[in-house]
Protein backbone atom coordinates (compact mmCIF):
# COMPACT_ATOMS: atom_id res chain seq x y z
CA UNK A 1 0.00 0.00 0.00
CA UNK A 2 1.59 3.59 -0.92
CA UNK A 3 1.33 6.78 0.34
CA UNK A 4 -1.98 7.68 -2.29
CA UNK A 5 -3.67 4.57 -1.40
CA UNK A 6 -3.49 5.35 2.55
CA UNK A 7 -4.36 8.66 2.39
CA UNK A 8 -7.61 7.94 0.20
CA UNK A 9 -8.46 4.88 2.76
CA UNK A 10 -8.03 7.17 5.60
CA UNK A 11 -11.02 9.17 4.00
CA UNK A 12 -13.29 6.10 4.69
CA UNK A 13 -13.33 3.40 7.80
CA UNK A 14 -11.68 0.24 9.16
CA UNK A 15 -13.02 -2.38 7.39
CA UNK A 16 -12.78 -6.52 6.63
CA UNK A 17 -9.04 -5.32 5.02
CA UNK A 18 -7.96 -2.40 6.34
CA UNK A 19 -6.57 -1.47 10.55
CA UNK A 20 -5.41 1.36 11.88
CA UNK A 21 -2.73 1.42 14.48
CA UNK A 22 -1.49 4.70 16.22
CA UNK A 23 2.09 2.57 17.66
CA UNK A 24 2.68 5.44 20.39
CA UNK A 25 4.38 2.88 22.83
CA UNK A 26 5.63 0.47 20.39
CA UNK A 27 3.99 -2.49 18.72
CA UNK A 28 0.72 -2.85 20.01
CA UNK A 29 -0.58 -6.06 21.72
CA UNK A 30 -3.38 -6.45 19.98
CA UNK A 31 -1.86 -6.27 16.81
CA UNK A 32 -0.90 -9.63 16.29
CA UNK A 33 -4.43 -11.02 16.51
CA UNK A 34 -5.34 -8.86 13.93
CA UNK A 35 -2.09 -10.06 12.07
CA UNK A 36 -3.63 -13.39 12.92
CA UNK A 37 -7.50 -12.52 11.63
CA UNK A 38 -6.22 -11.72 8.34
CA UNK A 39 -4.02 -14.24 7.75
CA UNK A 40 -7.45 -16.33 8.48
CA UNK A 41 -9.56 -14.61 6.49
CA UNK A 42 -9.32 -12.73 2.62
CA UNK A 43 -5.40 -11.16 3.87
CA UNK A 44 -5.22 -7.30 4.87
CA UNK A 45 -3.45 -4.16 5.40
CA UNK A 46 -2.29 -2.96 8.73
CA UNK A 47 -1.22 0.97 9.27
CA UNK A 48 1.02 1.94 11.85
CA UNK A 49 1.37 5.55 12.94
CA UNK A 50 -2.59 6.29 12.70
CA UNK A 51 -4.35 7.45 15.32
CA UNK A 52 -8.10 8.41 15.56
CA UNK A 53 -9.09 12.08 16.84
CA UNK A 54 -12.65 14.03 17.00
CA UNK A 55 -12.02 15.19 13.40
CA UNK A 56 -11.50 11.85 12.17
CA UNK A 57 -7.85 10.01 11.18
CA UNK A 58 -4.42 11.22 11.82
CA UNK A 59 -1.54 10.83 10.85
CA UNK A 60 0.85 10.85 14.29
CA UNK A 61 4.04 8.50 12.87
CA UNK A 62 6.26 6.36 14.08
CA UNK A 63 9.51 7.13 16.58
CA UNK A 64 11.76 4.83 15.90
CA UNK A 65 10.71 3.03 12.35
CA UNK A 66 13.55 0.65 12.10
CA UNK A 67 13.25 -0.56 15.36
CA UNK A 68 9.08 -0.92 15.34
CA UNK A 69 9.67 -2.69 11.73
CA UNK A 70 12.28 -5.26 13.14
CA UNK A 71 10.44 -5.73 16.68
CA UNK A 72 7.22 -6.67 14.54
CA UNK A 73 8.95 -8.71 11.88
CA UNK A 74 10.82 -10.83 15.01
CA UNK A 75 7.39 -11.40 16.46
CA UNK A 76 5.46 -12.03 13.19
CA UNK A 77 7.80 -14.98 12.62
CA UNK A 78 8.41 -16.25 16.16
CA UNK A 79 7.13 -19.51 16.71
CA UNK A 80 6.67 -18.33 20.55
CA UNK A 81 3.81 -15.99 18.82
CA UNK A 82 2.48 -17.98 16.11
CA UNK A 83 2.47 -21.78 15.87
CA UNK A 84 2.59 -21.28 11.78
CA UNK A 85 4.27 -17.53 10.58
CA UNK A 86 1.84 -15.34 8.59
CA UNK A 87 3.55 -14.10 5.73
CA UNK A 88 3.73 -10.69 5.55
CA UNK A 89 5.24 -7.71 3.64
CA UNK A 90 6.19 -4.76 5.00
CA UNK A 91 6.62 -0.79 3.98
CA UNK A 92 7.95 2.23 5.51
CA UNK A 93 6.58 5.67 3.99
CA UNK A 94 6.71 9.16 4.91
CA UNK A 95 3.30 10.82 5.28
CA UNK A 96 3.19 14.64 6.35
CA UNK A 97 6.41 14.18 8.00
CA UNK A 98 6.12 11.54 9.66
CA UNK A 99 7.16 7.78 9.27
CA UNK A 100 4.28 5.40 8.69
CA UNK A 101 4.62 1.83 8.46
CA UNK A 102 2.11 -0.64 6.19
CA UNK A 103 2.43 -4.19 6.77
CA UNK A 104 0.38 -6.38 4.67
CA UNK A 105 -0.77 -9.64 5.42
CA UNK A 106 -1.47 -12.16 2.97
CA UNK A 107 -4.26 -15.05 3.24
CA UNK A 108 -2.78 -18.00 4.65
CA UNK A 109 -3.12 -21.73 2.45
CA UNK A 110 -5.84 -23.77 3.39
CA UNK A 111 -3.48 -26.23 4.58
CA UNK A 112 -1.75 -23.61 6.92
CA UNK A 113 -5.50 -22.36 8.58
CA UNK A 114 -6.27 -22.17 11.20
CA UNK A 115 -3.56 -19.61 11.67
CA UNK A 116 -3.22 -19.22 16.05
CA UNK A 117 -1.44 -16.72 17.85
CA UNK A 118 -0.82 -16.71 21.85
CA UNK A 119 -2.76 -15.19 23.77
CA UNK A 120 -1.90 -14.88 27.39
CA UNK A 121 0.08 -18.43 27.46
CA UNK A 122 -2.86 -19.73 24.99
CA UNK A 123 -2.94 -20.63 21.09
CA UNK A 124 -5.90 -19.07 19.71
CA UNK A 125 -7.87 -18.78 16.19
CA UNK A 126 -8.83 -15.41 15.24
CA UNK A 127 -11.07 -14.28 11.81
CA UNK A 128 -11.39 -10.57 10.70
CA UNK A 129 -15.45 -10.13 11.00
CA UNK A 130 -16.29 -6.28 9.85
CA UNK A 131 -13.76 -3.83 11.24
CA UNK A 132 -13.18 -6.34 14.64
CA UNK A 133 -10.81 -9.95 15.17
CA UNK A 134 -12.68 -12.23 16.71
CA UNK A 135 -12.09 -15.63 18.29
CA UNK A 136 -12.60 -18.55 16.23
CA UNK A 137 -15.47 -20.80 18.12
CA UNK A 138 -15.68 -23.75 17.68
CA UNK A 139 -17.47 -24.72 14.58
CA UNK A 140 -15.65 -22.35 12.68
CA UNK A 141 -11.86 -23.91 14.16
CA UNK A 142 -13.57 -27.57 12.78
CA UNK A 143 -14.18 -26.23 9.40
CA UNK A 144 -10.78 -24.85 9.01
CA UNK A 145 -9.01 -27.92 10.29
CA UNK A 146 -11.53 -30.38 7.74
CA UNK A 147 -10.30 -28.09 4.77
CA UNK A 148 -6.67 -28.70 5.59
CA UNK A 149 -7.05 -32.17 5.60
CA UNK A 150 -5.39 -34.07 2.49
CA UNK A 151 -8.15 -36.04 2.74
CA UNK A 152 -11.24 -34.90 1.39
CA UNK A 153 -14.82 -35.51 3.25
CA UNK A 154 -16.68 -37.08 0.09
CA UNK A 155 -14.01 -39.83 0.00
CA UNK A 156 -13.86 -41.13 3.06
CA UNK A 157 -16.12 -44.08 4.02
CA UNK A 158 -19.54 -43.12 5.48
CA UNK A 159 -20.14 -45.80 8.43
CA UNK A 160 -24.09 -45.88 8.57
CA UNK A 161 -24.89 -46.30 5.19
CA UNK A 162 -25.13 -49.79 2.62
CA UNK A 163 -25.91 -50.28 -0.72
CA UNK A 164 -29.94 -51.08 0.17
CA UNK A 165 -29.91 -47.39 1.94
CA UNK A 166 -29.52 -45.67 -1.48
CA UNK A 167 -32.29 -45.08 -3.94
CA UNK A 168 -32.30 -46.84 -6.89
CA UNK A 169 -34.20 -44.20 -8.87
CA UNK A 170 -31.17 -41.66 -8.76
CA UNK A 171 -28.82 -44.23 -9.28
CA UNK A 172 -30.26 -45.59 -12.40
CA UNK A 173 -30.52 -41.56 -13.54
CA UNK A 174 -26.98 -40.89 -12.94
CA UNK A 175 -25.90 -44.34 -14.21
CA UNK A 176 -28.18 -43.72 -17.83
CA UNK A 177 -26.48 -39.83 -17.96
CA UNK A 178 -22.76 -41.41 -17.55
CA UNK A 179 -23.37 -44.19 -20.09
CA UNK A 180 -24.50 -41.91 -22.77
CA UNK A 181 -21.57 -39.78 -22.37
CA UNK A 182 -19.15 -43.07 -22.25
CA UNK A 183 -20.41 -45.67 -24.12
CA UNK A 184 -17.22 -47.76 -23.74
CA UNK A 185 -18.85 -48.48 -20.23
CA UNK A 186 -21.49 -50.39 -21.24
CA UNK A 187 -25.22 -49.80 -21.14
CA UNK A 188 -26.58 -49.01 -17.24
CA UNK A 189 -28.75 -51.13 -17.50
CA UNK A 190 -26.68 -53.85 -17.59
CA UNK A 191 -24.38 -52.97 -14.74
CA UNK A 192 -24.97 -54.34 -11.96
CA UNK A 193 -25.44 -51.70 -9.03
CA UNK A 194 -22.52 -52.78 -6.62
CA UNK A 195 -20.52 -53.39 -9.79
CA UNK A 196 -20.72 -49.71 -10.59
CA UNK A 197 -20.47 -48.07 -7.43
CA UNK A 198 -16.82 -50.12 -7.48
CA UNK A 199 -16.11 -48.77 -10.91
CA UNK A 200 -17.18 -45.17 -9.67
CA UNK A 201 -15.24 -45.12 -6.75
CA UNK A 202 -18.16 -44.43 -5.05
CA UNK A 203 -17.65 -47.58 -2.96
CA UNK A 204 -14.44 -48.87 -1.30
CA UNK A 205 -12.32 -51.87 -1.77
CA UNK A 206 -13.93 -52.99 1.51
CA UNK A 207 -17.16 -52.36 0.22
CA UNK A 208 -17.97 -49.85 2.34
CA UNK A 209 -19.73 -46.52 0.81
CA UNK A 210 -18.12 -43.41 0.96
CA UNK A 211 -20.07 -40.00 1.65
CA UNK A 212 -20.22 -39.21 -2.21
CA UNK A 213 -22.23 -42.32 -2.67
CA UNK A 214 -23.91 -41.17 0.32
CA UNK A 215 -24.88 -37.61 -0.60
CA UNK A 216 -25.42 -38.10 -4.29
CA UNK A 217 -27.94 -41.47 -3.77
CA UNK A 218 -28.87 -42.01 -0.28
CA UNK A 219 -32.45 -42.35 0.34
CA UNK A 220 -34.40 -40.00 2.82
CA UNK A 221 -33.21 -41.24 6.19
CA UNK A 222 -29.46 -40.89 4.89
CA UNK A 223 -29.59 -37.15 4.23
CA UNK A 224 -31.78 -36.24 6.93
CA UNK A 225 -28.93 -37.48 8.95
CA UNK A 226 -26.12 -36.24 7.05
CA UNK A 227 -27.99 -32.68 5.98
CA UNK A 228 -31.38 -32.14 8.69
CA UNK A 229 -31.35 -28.72 6.93
CA UNK A 230 -31.52 -30.15 3.39
CA UNK A 231 -29.38 -29.94 0.90
CA UNK A 232 -30.72 -26.28 -1.27
CA UNK A 233 -33.43 -23.69 -0.37
CA UNK A 234 -34.84 -21.57 -2.90
CA UNK A 235 -36.76 -19.21 -2.57
CA UNK A 236 -38.24 -16.70 -5.31
CA UNK A 237 -39.63 -13.15 -4.67
CA UNK A 238 -42.22 -11.14 -6.33
CA UNK A 239 -40.03 -7.86 -6.11
CA UNK A 240 -37.11 -6.31 -7.05
CA UNK A 241 -33.82 -7.22 -4.87
CA UNK A 242 -33.48 -3.16 -3.88
CA UNK A 243 -37.00 -3.92 -1.75
CA UNK A 244 -34.98 -6.48 0.14
CA UNK A 245 -36.67 -9.64 1.57
CA UNK A 246 -40.27 -8.85 1.78
CA UNK A 247 -42.06 -9.34 4.83
CA UNK A 248 -43.28 -12.92 4.09
CA UNK A 249 -40.21 -13.86 3.46
CA UNK A 250 -40.67 -15.11 0.23
CA UNK A 251 -43.41 -16.34 -2.58
CA UNK A 252 -42.92 -18.93 -3.41
CA UNK A 253 -39.93 -22.16 -1.50
CA UNK A 254 -38.45 -24.93 -3.34
CA UNK A 255 -36.54 -26.70 -0.41
CA UNK A 256 -34.55 -30.18 -1.27
CA UNK A 257 -34.31 -32.25 1.73
CA UNK A 258 -33.23 -35.35 -1.34
CA UNK A 259 -30.17 -36.45 -2.14
CA UNK A 260 -27.80 -34.65 -4.61
CA UNK A 261 -29.28 -36.30 -7.64
CA UNK A 262 -32.91 -35.70 -6.51
CA UNK A 263 -31.85 -31.94 -5.72
CA UNK A 264 -30.29 -31.34 -8.93
CA UNK A 265 -33.26 -32.67 -10.76
CA UNK A 266 -35.64 -30.53 -8.69
CA UNK A 267 -33.85 -27.50 -9.20
CA UNK A 268 -33.13 -27.68 -12.83
CA UNK A 269 -36.29 -28.01 -13.90
CA UNK A 270 -37.40 -25.08 -11.82
CA UNK A 271 -34.49 -22.73 -12.76
CA UNK A 272 -35.64 -23.65 -16.15
CA UNK A 273 -39.37 -22.61 -15.98
CA UNK A 274 -38.16 -19.27 -14.41
CA UNK A 275 -35.43 -18.65 -17.09
CA UNK A 276 -36.30 -16.35 -20.54
CA UNK A 277 -36.80 -19.21 -23.17
CA UNK A 278 -37.10 -16.63 -26.25
CA UNK A 279 -36.79 -18.50 -29.76
CA UNK A 280 -33.25 -19.19 -31.25
CA UNK A 281 -31.97 -21.35 -33.73
CA UNK A 282 -28.36 -23.88 -32.64
CA UNK A 283 -25.24 -22.13 -34.32
CA UNK A 284 -25.25 -23.59 -37.76
CA UNK A 285 -28.68 -25.58 -37.29
CA UNK A 286 -32.11 -25.15 -38.71
CA UNK A 287 -33.02 -26.45 -35.10
CA UNK A 288 -34.55 -24.17 -32.13
CA UNK A 289 -32.48 -23.74 -29.58
CA UNK A 290 -33.27 -26.19 -26.31
CA UNK A 291 -32.12 -23.55 -23.39
CA UNK A 292 -31.20 -19.83 -22.84
CA UNK A 293 -27.75 -18.89 -22.60
CA UNK A 294 -28.92 -17.46 -19.18
CA UNK A 295 -30.11 -20.81 -18.37
CA UNK A 296 -26.70 -22.75 -18.96
CA UNK A 297 -25.15 -20.18 -16.44
CA UNK A 298 -27.66 -20.99 -14.20
CA UNK A 299 -27.51 -24.46 -14.65
CA UNK A 300 -23.33 -24.22 -14.18
CA UNK A 301 -23.65 -21.95 -10.85
CA UNK A 302 -26.20 -24.86 -9.68
CA UNK A 303 -24.03 -28.03 -10.02
CA UNK A 304 -20.97 -25.46 -8.25
CA UNK A 305 -23.63 -24.59 -5.56
CA UNK A 306 -24.32 -28.59 -5.34
CA UNK A 307 -20.69 -29.78 -5.66
CA UNK A 308 -18.76 -26.92 -3.45
CA UNK A 309 -20.70 -27.60 -0.28
CA UNK A 310 -19.19 -28.48 2.86
CA UNK A 311 -21.22 -31.58 3.74
CA UNK A 312 -19.41 -32.08 6.46
CA UNK A 313 -21.15 -29.33 8.20
CA UNK A 314 -24.39 -30.40 8.91
CA UNK A 315 -26.00 -26.95 10.33
CA UNK A 316 -25.63 -24.69 6.97
CA UNK A 317 -28.01 -24.81 3.61
CA UNK A 318 -26.90 -23.69 0.21
CA UNK A 319 -29.33 -21.25 -0.73
CA UNK A 320 -30.75 -19.69 -4.01
CA UNK A 321 -32.71 -16.31 -3.85
CA UNK A 322 -34.31 -15.02 -6.86
CA UNK A 323 -35.96 -11.50 -7.33
CA UNK A 324 -36.88 -10.02 -10.39
CA UNK A 325 -33.25 -8.17 -11.00
CA UNK A 326 -31.32 -10.52 -9.71
CA UNK A 327 -30.43 -14.10 -8.44
CA UNK A 328 -28.06 -15.52 -5.98
CA UNK A 329 -26.21 -18.43 -5.19
CA UNK A 330 -25.55 -18.72 -2.18
CA UNK A 331 -22.76 -21.61 -0.80
CA UNK A 332 -21.40 -22.53 2.96
CA UNK A 333 -17.77 -23.40 2.00
CA UNK A 334 -15.36 -20.85 0.75
CA UNK A 335 -13.21 -21.35 -2.30
CA UNK A 336 -10.03 -22.89 -2.02
CA UNK A 337 -9.26 -20.93 -4.93
CA UNK A 338 -8.58 -16.87 -5.25
CA UNK A 339 -11.21 -14.84 -6.78
CA UNK A 340 -8.91 -14.01 -9.28
CA UNK A 341 -7.91 -17.32 -10.40
CA UNK A 342 -11.01 -18.23 -10.73
CA UNK A 343 -11.93 -16.36 -13.19
CA UNK A 344 -9.14 -16.71 -15.01
CA UNK A 345 -9.72 -20.62 -15.37
CA UNK A 346 -7.40 -23.67 -15.33
CA UNK A 347 -7.13 -23.70 -11.49
CA UNK A 348 -8.90 -26.02 -9.18
CA UNK A 349 -8.66 -27.34 -6.31
CA UNK A 350 -12.40 -28.77 -5.39
CA UNK A 351 -13.71 -29.40 -2.19
CA UNK A 352 -15.52 -32.73 -3.01
CA UNK A 353 -13.14 -33.93 -6.11
CA UNK A 354 -15.39 -37.64 -5.75
CA UNK A 355 -18.59 -36.09 -6.19
CA UNK A 356 -17.19 -33.10 -9.01
CA UNK A 357 -16.11 -36.02 -11.03
CA UNK A 358 -19.36 -38.14 -11.32
CA UNK A 359 -21.39 -34.77 -12.09
CA UNK A 360 -19.00 -33.78 -14.43
CA UNK A 361 -18.65 -37.62 -16.18
CA UNK A 362 -22.42 -37.35 -16.57
CA UNK A 363 -22.52 -33.71 -18.51
CA UNK A 364 -23.34 -31.57 -15.49
CA UNK A 365 -20.55 -29.90 -14.85
CA UNK A 366 -18.06 -28.20 -16.94
CA UNK A 367 -14.20 -29.41 -16.79
CA UNK A 368 -12.51 -28.91 -13.41
CA UNK A 369 -11.38 -24.95 -13.27
CA UNK A 370 -13.38 -23.60 -16.30
CA UNK A 371 -17.01 -23.59 -14.65
CA UNK A 372 -16.65 -19.40 -13.88
CA UNK A 373 -15.44 -18.89 -17.30
CA UNK A 374 -17.93 -20.50 -18.69
CA UNK A 375 -20.42 -19.17 -16.77
CA UNK A 376 -19.30 -15.69 -16.78
CA UNK A 377 -18.81 -16.14 -21.02
CA UNK A 378 -22.22 -17.45 -21.29
CA UNK A 379 -23.71 -14.42 -18.67
CA UNK A 380 -22.18 -11.60 -20.44
CA UNK A 381 -22.61 -13.09 -24.16
CA UNK A 382 -26.39 -12.81 -23.55
CA UNK A 383 -25.82 -8.99 -22.61
CA UNK A 384 -26.59 -9.23 -19.09
CA UNK A 385 -24.12 -7.71 -16.66
CA UNK A 386 -20.76 -9.50 -15.12
CA UNK A 387 -21.70 -11.52 -12.64
CA UNK A 388 -19.94 -10.69 -9.10
CA UNK A 389 -18.80 -13.31 -6.86
CA UNK A 390 -17.89 -12.97 -3.53
CA UNK A 391 -15.52 -15.28 -1.70
CA UNK A 392 -15.38 -14.89 2.14
CA UNK A 393 -12.83 -17.33 3.88
CA UNK A 394 -13.26 -15.92 7.18
CA UNK A 395 -16.91 -17.33 7.49
CA UNK A 396 -16.61 -20.13 4.77
CA UNK A 397 -19.12 -18.81 2.37
CA UNK A 398 -19.09 -18.19 -1.58
CA UNK A 399 -21.28 -16.21 -3.22
CA UNK A 400 -22.21 -15.67 -7.00
CA UNK A 401 -24.95 -12.78 -8.13
CA UNK A 402 -26.68 -12.31 -11.29
CA UNK A 403 -27.99 -9.31 -12.66
CA UNK A 404 -30.39 -9.28 -15.20
CA UNK A 405 -29.54 -5.60 -16.32
CA UNK A 406 -33.18 -4.88 -16.41
CA UNK A 407 -35.55 -1.49 -15.94
CA UNK A 408 -37.47 -1.77 -13.26
CA UNK A 409 -40.75 -0.10 -14.84
CA UNK A 410 -40.35 -1.10 -18.31
CA UNK A 411 -40.10 -4.54 -18.27
CA UNK A 412 -37.76 -6.05 -15.56
CA UNK A 413 -36.55 -9.12 -17.34
CA UNK A 414 -39.74 -10.04 -18.79
CA UNK A 415 -38.15 -13.70 -19.05
CA UNK A 416 -37.99 -14.02 -15.39
CA UNK A 417 -41.48 -12.63 -14.78
CA UNK A 418 -42.86 -15.29 -16.99
CA UNK A 419 -41.14 -18.21 -15.74
CA UNK A 420 -42.07 -17.46 -12.02
CA UNK A 421 -45.82 -16.95 -12.96
CA UNK A 422 -45.56 -20.28 -15.43
CA UNK A 423 -43.48 -22.45 -12.59
CA UNK A 424 -46.48 -21.37 -10.08
CA UNK A 425 -48.75 -21.94 -12.60
CA UNK A 426 -47.95 -25.06 -13.24
CA UNK A 427 -48.09 -26.51 -9.47
CA UNK A 428 -44.09 -26.70 -9.14
CA UNK A 429 -44.86 -24.81 -5.82
CA UNK A 430 -47.02 -25.85 -3.21
CA UNK A 431 -50.58 -24.80 -1.91
CA UNK A 432 -51.54 -23.03 -5.10
CA UNK A 433 -55.38 -22.87 -5.39
CA UNK A 434 -57.17 -24.07 -8.22
CA UNK A 435 -58.78 -20.22 -8.85
CA UNK A 436 -54.93 -19.06 -9.78
CA UNK A 437 -54.73 -22.03 -12.20
CA UNK A 438 -57.90 -21.16 -13.77
CA UNK A 439 -55.65 -18.32 -15.54
CA UNK A 440 -53.20 -20.54 -17.41
CA UNK A 441 -54.56 -19.28 -20.91
CA UNK A 442 -54.01 -15.54 -20.03
CA UNK A 443 -50.91 -14.05 -21.07
CA UNK A 444 -47.23 -14.41 -18.95
CA UNK A 445 -47.67 -11.00 -17.38
CA UNK A 446 -51.78 -10.67 -16.17
CA UNK A 447 -50.70 -14.35 -14.56
CA UNK A 448 -47.99 -13.25 -12.77
CA UNK A 449 -50.49 -10.36 -11.76
CA UNK A 450 -53.48 -13.16 -10.33
CA UNK A 451 -50.73 -14.67 -8.85
CA UNK A 452 -49.51 -12.10 -6.69
CA UNK A 453 -52.87 -11.74 -5.89
CA UNK A 454 -53.94 -14.46 -4.76
CA UNK A 455 -50.37 -15.15 -2.28
CA UNK A 456 -51.77 -11.12 -1.24
CA UNK A 457 -55.09 -10.57 -1.58
CA UNK A 458 -56.61 -6.88 -0.84
CA UNK A 459 -53.27 -5.16 -2.11
CA UNK A 460 -54.17 -2.07 -4.11
CA UNK A 461 -52.37 -1.19 -7.40
CA UNK A 462 -49.08 0.95 -6.23
CA UNK A 463 -48.73 -2.53 -3.69
CA UNK A 464 -49.25 -4.87 -6.53
CA UNK A 465 -46.61 -2.39 -8.82
CA UNK A 466 -44.00 -2.74 -6.44
CA UNK A 467 -44.95 -6.67 -5.71
CA UNK A 468 -44.11 -6.66 -9.32
CA UNK A 469 -41.32 -4.22 -10.08
CA UNK A 470 -43.81 -3.33 -13.11
CA UNK A 471 -45.05 0.73 -13.21
CA UNK A 472 -48.66 1.21 -12.40
CA UNK A 473 -50.30 1.47 -15.91
CA UNK A 474 -48.96 -1.54 -16.48
CA UNK A 475 -50.68 -3.49 -13.62
CA UNK A 476 -53.94 -1.48 -14.38
CA UNK A 477 -53.31 -2.52 -17.66
CA UNK A 478 -53.16 -6.33 -16.62
CA UNK A 479 -55.99 -5.75 -14.27
CA UNK A 480 -58.23 -5.02 -16.85
CA UNK A 481 -57.66 -8.04 -18.14
CA UNK A 482 -58.37 -9.81 -15.65
CA UNK A 483 -61.20 -8.36 -14.84
CA UNK A 484 -62.97 -8.53 -18.10
CA UNK A 485 -62.65 -12.02 -17.93
CA UNK A 486 -63.96 -12.22 -14.30
CA UNK A 487 -61.12 -13.73 -12.52
CA UNK A 488 -60.67 -10.98 -10.27
CA UNK A 489 -62.96 -7.78 -8.26
CA UNK A 490 -62.30 -5.32 -6.35
CA UNK A 491 -64.10 -5.37 -2.56
CA UNK A 492 -63.71 -1.90 0.14
CA UNK A 493 -63.79 1.63 -0.08
CA UNK A 494 -61.84 3.21 -3.11
CA UNK A 495 -59.01 4.19 -0.11
CA UNK A 496 -58.55 1.26 1.84
CA UNK A 497 -60.26 -1.86 -0.08
CA UNK A 498 -58.17 -3.87 -2.82
CA UNK A 499 -58.30 -6.83 -5.46
CA UNK A 500 -59.45 -10.55 -4.79
CA UNK A 501 -59.41 -13.41 -6.78
CA UNK A 502 -63.18 -14.24 -7.87
CA UNK A 503 -62.41 -17.97 -6.61
CA UNK A 504 -60.55 -16.70 -3.09
CA UNK A 505 -62.94 -14.04 -1.95
CA UNK A 506 -65.89 -16.58 -2.57
CA UNK A 507 -63.75 -18.83 -0.52
CA UNK A 508 -63.56 -16.21 2.09
CA UNK A 509 -66.92 -15.08 1.91
CA UNK A 510 -67.81 -18.51 2.90
CA UNK A 511 -65.96 -19.69 5.40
Amino acid sequence: MNRKQILQRLDGIEWQDFELKSAAGGVPRDALRTVCAFANSGGGWLVFGVSEGPDGYAVTGISDPDRFQNDLLSACRSPEKFHRPPHVVPRILRIEDRWVLSLRVREATRLDKPVRVKVKGTWEPYVRVGAGDHRCSPEEEGRFLRDASLERFDQTPCPFVTIEDLDPDSAGWLQGLITLRRPERGQAAAIELGAWLRQSTLSLEDGSLTYAAALLLGNEQVIARLKPGGIADMRVMFTMSSQGLPAHRWDDRLLCEGNLVQTLRRLLERIHQLCPQPFALEPDSPHRRSRSPEEDALREALVNLVAHQDYADPSRTATILWWHDKAGFTNPGDSFVSPARLWSGGYSEPRNPLIIRLLRQAGLAEQAGSGLPYIHRLWTDADRPAPIIHNDPASKRFEVLFDWGGDKDGGVNEGVSEGVSEGVSEGVSEGVSEGVNAVDNLDARSRECAHVIQHHPGLRVPQLAEHMGRSRATVERHLKTLRDRGLVVFRGAPKTGGYFLIDQESEDSES
